[in-house]
């Protein structure tokens, strides 16, 4: 009988005893995440409110776990009695600077265990300010009490540094491609033109008679004044009438001397009717208009047909001052007269009632717009300075998210690759402030602004 029973149920007990071996013995493992810890993080901070700014910057662009100070290792201890640890370490090098974490990362080294049959958890404690950007490679090693393997958890930390250095870098390269983006389009010109303005007014002091200098040396000053305001083009056309005016002066001293050394062959009288035309003709060229500058080009050639074979000492005979000028004016006196009796005849036939409904019209126009004064303001003070900030913003937020985010992982490891390199960037940004500044109303703007001048 007991044999029977015996042969019946050690079969059962045979096939239970792995299952309660295994619930004896059991395991302790890392879950996911844990037996390869990967961080990423940033080392933001600094003096006063500078650390406040570089670390609110940060968590602008960067998640909330680039700023935690404890990283959570979990394992599964599926035996019967709690995991006592006897020893942690953790050993890791920068791959760039070669700079060792110590007491930056650490694990607690006292009371540390892992109990029965549950999750337990080792806080990796992360100092960030302690450690430099770069990427760190390693391993975290804890040692059980009892016989059992150490746990080796592969260890790779990329930090890079705060926010407020790159933008700082990244807005000014974007500054920098405003400069060289402005000097190539007015400071170049200007500086030419400025340099014209220099070159005239040495030409007009190397001039031995100081009166002609004193005529001149105003003239040039205007000029100058008129590079300033980027008038470049006007300023152009009054530097070729000054030295126009320049070679007549010249001319009209050579004439001067010629009648002073030629009393043998005109009489008094003759040199001092030539001497006084020679005068008024100086006198007009000082008033400085074009009017005036056509008088004395009479002036002068009335002098020099009187004098007969005297030739003047200068370079040229003095033609075509103002001439152009003076073809222009009167052209435009006959356009403005032909308007003038265009608009006569305009004005003198009747003007059309408006119905009622064209009169509801235009006082929903009036009402519904804004004067062109208003719209133009608008656009000087408002639109314009309000496109070029969203535009700043604009750059700044795609390079920071391309270099800084995205592709900077370690991000001041390398400092001055890392930092040129968002110089670079903001230099490189022009190119999509040009197509900004295309815009129709900015357009307009200059468009208006170069009527002005």
């Amino acid at each position: 009988m007991k044999r029977a029973i015996f042969s019946i149920f050690m079969p059962l007990i045979l096939m239970q005893q792995p299952t309660l071996a295994q619930n004896i013995e059991g395991s302790v493992v890392p879950l996911p995440r844990t037996d390869q810890v990967q961080l990423q993080l940033v080392n933001c901070g600094g003096w006063f409110v500078f650390g406040y700014l570089d670390c609110g910057l940060s968590r602008l662009f960067l998640p909330e776990a680039a700023f935690t100070p404890v990283r959570q290792l979990q394992f599964d201890n599926t035996t019967s009695s709690a995991l006592n640890i006897m020893n942690t370490a953790v050993i890791a090098e920068g791959t760039e600077t070669g700079y060792q974490l110590t007491d930056a990362a650490s694990l607690p080294q006292d009371n540390l265990s892992l109990p029965a049959r549950a999750i337990g958890r080792l806080p990796l404690k992360l100092q960030l300010s302690e450690i430099p950007p770069d990427l760190y490679t390693g391993a975290i090693y804890i040692t059980p009490e009892v016989d059992r393997e150490r746990f080796v958890l592969p260890l790779n930390i990329s930090v890079r540094s705060g926010a407020l250095v790159p933008l700082s870098l990244l807005i000014l390269g974007i500054f920098l491609g405003q400069f060289f983006k402005y000097w190539q389009e007015q400071g170049e010109p200007q500086t030419k033109a400025l340099g014209k303005v220099y070159r005239l007014e040495r030409d007009v002091r190397e001039m031995p008679d100081r009166e002609d200098q004193a005529i001149l040396l105003p003239m040039a000053a205007l000029v100058k004044k008129l590079v300033s305001q980027y008038q470049l083009e006007k300023a152009d056309a009054e530097l070729g009438l000054i030295h126009n005016r320049l070679e007549v002066l010249k001319q009209l001293r050579n004439f001067e001397a010629s009648c002073q050394h030629r009393e043998q062959l005109l009489s008094k009288d003759e040199i001092e009717t030539h001497l006084e035309t020679i005068t008024q003709a100086r006198k007009l060229i000082k008033q400085g208009t074009d009017a005036t500058d056509a008088e004395a080009k009479d002036l002068l050639d009335e002098v020099r047909n009187a004098l007969g074979s005297i030739k003047p000492k200068g370079k040229g005979e003095g033609g075509g001052l103002a001439d152009e000028n003076l073809i222009d004016a009167t052209e435009a006196a006959r356009s403005a007269s032909a308007k003038l009796n265009e608009n006569r005849q305009i004005s003198s036939v009747p003007i059309p009632e408006l119905t009622k409904w064209e009169s509801f019209q235009q006082s929903l126009v009036k009402l519904s717009g804004f004067s062109e004064s208003i719209q133009a303001e608008t656009n000087y003070w408002v639109v314009r300075p309000l496109l070029w900030l969203m535009l700043l913003v604009g750059l700044s937020t795609v390079g920071m998210i391309n270099l800084y985010v995205e592709n900077g992982t370690t991000f001041g490891a390398k400092k001055f690759t890392d930092y040129f390199a968002l110089i670079l960037w903001g230099l490189s940004s022009n190119v999509a402030s040009s197509s900004i500044s295309s815009l129709p109303v900015l357009r307009g703007q200059k468009e208006i602004e170069q009527s002005e001048s």
